[in-house]
């Protein structure tokens, strides 16, 4: 038998960011945030609109028709998309004024596709070795 296997320590913790960042993917409605940030840092620059807190919840009530407490349930599900790094603040402007728009970090999309491939890399060697265990 190899001596990494998927109960390691630090697969371990490639599993537990894994399950926050899948976490915080598996809602919905957060999902139609990304989709909002995304479609919306897709655009030249003079054609965006903002991506601070209210302006997000009004996009998901225009784009989806899905009303949300400025506070409350949209803030929230910022703040765990934040954690799990998949956005980041930014400063900028709206009607000149100071905003925070919130912006995708691509980087940690892939960052979760490596950890995937790496997790079902060990858990068909952890089969193999099972199997290989069994046949003894």
């Amino acid at each position: 038998m190899s001596n990494e296997n998927i109960m390691d320590d630090g697969n371990l913790e490639i599993i537990k960011e894994m399950v926050k960042k899948l976490d915080a993917i598996s809602n919905e409605n957060r999902l139609k945030i990304l989709l909002i940030i995304a479609k919306e840092s897709s655009k030249p620059p003079e054609l965006r609109r903002p991506t601070y807190v209210r302006s997000i919840a009004n996009h998901l009530k225009e784009d989806y028709g899905i009303s949300m407490s400025l506070t409350g349930i949209t803030k929230n599900h910022l703040t765990r998309l934040i954690n799990a790094g998949f956005i980041k603040k930014e400063p900028g402007l709206y009607n000149d004024m100071p905003v925070k728009n919130y912006v995708l970090v691509p980087e940690a999309f892939e960052a979760l596709n490596i950890d995937i491939n790496k997790i079902s890399n060990q858990i068909s060697k952890f089969k193999e070795e099972i199997s290989t265990y069994k046949k003894q």
